[in-house]
C-alpha cells in the first residue's frame, strides 16, 4: 500500500496529443524523486520516501519544495549524480544535498549550462578508468548542444566541458544508456557520446526514418540486450 497521497499532493495527468514532457524518475538515498510536468499547487517534485527493502511494499508518498533554498520553479528533469538529485529548471541545473534530495543547503549548488536555450535531457556516462583513476560524468543535452559535467560541488571540482556545439537531441526518452556509452536521437539520425566524451557520426542505416517524425518528444528507446531500441 501506498500511503499520504491526497487530492492537494498528486501531479496532473499529461496531455495525451502534441508535445511531450515526460515524468522523470531518480533514485537519490533513500527516496525516489518524480520530476513531473503536471506538477501543481506549490509543490516542486514528488517523491516516495524511506525505501529499503523492509519498507518497499509500504511506500509514503510526498510533495513538495527542497528546503533551505526553494527550486524557483518546477524541475522538467531529475537525475543522481554524486549521491545528489541534480534538478533541471530551463538552463539551469540545482543540485541537492549529498543523498538528501530535499534539501540545498547553499544558494551556491546551481549551474548554468551554456545558452539560455532549455535542457533537454540528463544522462549519467558509464565509469571509465583512465590515467587519473576512475572518471564519471553526467551528460546535458540541448537541442543543439551536449555539455559534460565532472566532479562534485564539495569537492571544489566541479567543471563544465561542451561537448558539442551542434549535436543535441529534442527527444529526452531517446536517451539511453549502454556499455560502450549513451545513445541518442539527434535531428539526423542516431549518435552516441562514447567513454571518452567523442560523439559519433549517426548510424548510416538509421538517418532518413528519423528525418520527418512528428513528435519527436514522443521517442522513446531503452538499451537491452546490446540491443538500442528506438
Amino acid at each position: 500500500p501506498i500511503s499520504g497521497v491526497t487530492s492537494s499532493n498528486v501531479p496532473l495527468a499529461a496531455p495525451s496529443t502534441g508535445d511531450w514532457k515526460p515524468a522523470k524518475i531518480a533514485n537519490v538515498g533513500n527516496h525516489l524523486m518524480i520530476a513531473h510536468p503536471g506538477a501543481t499547487g506549490g509543490n516542486m517534485f514528488y517523491y516516495f520516501t524511506n525505501i529499503t527493502p523492509s519498507t518497499i511494499t509500504n511506500l509514503t508518498w510526498g510533495a513538495g519544495n527542497t528546503a533551505t533554498v526553494p527550486l524557483p520553479s518546477p524541475p522538467t528533469h531529475v537525475e543522481m549524480f554524486y549521491n545528489r538529485a541534480f534538478y533541471v529548471i530551463q538552463n539551469q541545473i540545482w543540485m541537492s544535498d549529498s543523498l538528501d534530495p530535499l534539501t540545498i543547503t547553499n544558494a551556491g549548488q546551481v549551474l548554468f549550462i551554456g545558452n539560455s536555450s532549455d535542457i533537454v535531457a540528463l544522462a549519467s556516462q558509464p565509469l571509465t578508468t583512465g590515467t587519473q583513476g576512475i572518471l564519471n560524468g553526467l551528460l546535458a543535452f540541448k537541442c543543439n548542444s551536449i555539455y559534460q559535467i565532472t566532479g562534485d560541488y564539495s569537492l571544489g571540482n566541479l567543471a563544465i566541458n561542451q561537448l558539442s556545439g551542434s549535436t543535441g537531441t529534442i527527444a529526452s526518452r531517446s536517451v539511453a544508456q549502454s556499455p560502450g556509452g549513451v545513445l541518442f536521437m539527434a535531428l539526423d539520425g542516431i549518435r552516441a557520446v562514447n567513454l571518452a566524451g567523442t560523439i559519433s557520426e549517426p548510424l548510416s542505416d538509421l538517418v532518413y526514418i528519423f528525418y520527418n517524425v512528428i513528435t519527436p518528444s514522443r521517442v522513446a528507446a531503452a538499451y537491452v540486450a546490446d540491443t538500442y531500441r528506438i
